[in-house]
């Protein structure tokens, strides 16, 4: 996979070199957030314990730049962590398919509005702290350009971030030397970026934090604040009005609502979790629950040992899980018997023999 850590060190000197005013990268004080107003968003990031998630909350693109017209936007983003006791570089792409898609013409002024994109998806925080790159770029609308942008942004939203992130990682190369060939043949010009490292390692508190990339000089961070995920500026959070100035990127560092991730069932083991339930669901005990046990088995270590799960929601998932198959069994059973049904028609005997079949295997 690419190095970007050179990639980075190139577009900042791209961004230094510049004759345009210098952009603004503001860290929004944790006071100046809506939603910490009893320091919620204070405590830090715990190893194996906690998720996290990078959000785009709010891009405002100025009607004066000629946005989606002579020029196309571009927010390229790239998460370092660790995923699997591996290290991970993870790119992602806000291009011009998805904003004008998504984006909506702004009720204040006379400009274009994006809100609240996942670029990272749900992920348990595995220690060894997070590096995130966003840079903000203007992409010249060509022969070359706009065919190659259409590629890579297809490819950073192939997968729509799996709930697992190994499948991901697979088109992870091409997203990054797509966007290296942009920049490096001039067809990606940045406007304004900042990269940054949290964690232990790095000296610094890895917890929720809020960013803002604005393309206009000495921008006051004390000035800014936000509110239900908009970025505002005023006196304070409630007489504040929505920030309108510049071109900018609202983005942040957050926990998913109540630390839990809610799509289990499309993580990897969810076939299995679907095998386990058929065979819960008949009420003969031999072949058909012994199976259900036995793939019950295989399943509680599969979530336990995963690598897209906290550790407290893995125990609590697996416990539930064991307890739902019990439970479904047991109603099976009542039911069956209510009905008189019995396990010795045809098709029952071939899936009965089947199942008796692949426990022994599994026993031999």
């Amino acid at each position: 996979m690419s190095n970007f850590a050179n990639t980075w060190n190139r577009l900042a000197q791209a961004l230094q070199n510049t004759p345009r005013t210098s952009p603004s990268t503001i860290s929004i004080p944790r006071d100046h957030v809506d939603l910490n107003p009893h320091g919620e968003l204070d405590s830090a990031f715990k190893a194996g314990q906690h998720y996290f998630q990078v959000l785009v909350n709010e891009m405002y693109l100025t009607k004066q730049r000629q946005w989606l017209d002579k020029i196309d936007p571009l927010v390229y983003a790239v998460c370092e962590f660790n995923y699997d006791n591996k290290p991970q570089v993870m790119p992602f792409v806000v291009g011009p398919g998805m904003l004008k898609r998504l984006g909506v013409p702004d009720q204040y002024a006379n400009g274009i509005i994006f809100r609240n994109t996942s670029i990272s998806g749900i992920r348990p925080y595995r220690g060894g702290g997070l590096t995130l790159s966003i840079v903000l770029c203007e992409a010249s609308v060509g022969n070359y350009v706009t065919p190659l942008l259409r590629v890579i942004e297809s490819a950073a939203n192939a997968l729509d971030f799996s709930p697992a992130l190994s499948p991901y990682m697979k088109v992870a190369t091409l997203v990054m030397d797509g966007f290296e060939s942009l920049f490096n043949t001039g067809g990606i010009k940045p406007l304004v970026g900042l990269r940054d490292s949290f964690g232990p390692n790095f000296g610094t508190p890895f917890r929720p934090t809020y960013f803002a990339l604005i393309d206009a000089p000495n921008v006051n961070p004390q000035s800014l604040w936000v509110r239900d995920n908009q970025l505002v500026e005023g006196a304070d959070l409630h007489s504040a009005k929505p920030y309108r100035q510049a071109d900018f990127v609202l983005y942040s560092i957050v926990v998913p609502s109540d630390n839990k991730r809610d799509d289990v069932d499309a993580l990897p083991f969810g076939d299995l979790w679907g095998r386990v339930k058929k065979d819960a669901a008949s009420p003969v005990d031999k072949p058909d629950y012994e199976s259900a046990k036995t793939n019950m088995a295989a399943l509680y270590q599969s979530i336990l040992l995963s690598p897209d799960m906290t550790e407290p929601q893995a125990d609590e998932l697996a416990d539930q899980y064991a307890k739902r198959m019990q439970s479904i069994h047991e109603r099976a059973v009542s039911i069956g018997h209510m009905d008189g049904e019995v396990a010795d028609t045809r098709e029952q005997a071939r899936l009965a023999q089947a199942r008796s079949k692949s426990l022994a295997i599994l026993k031999s």
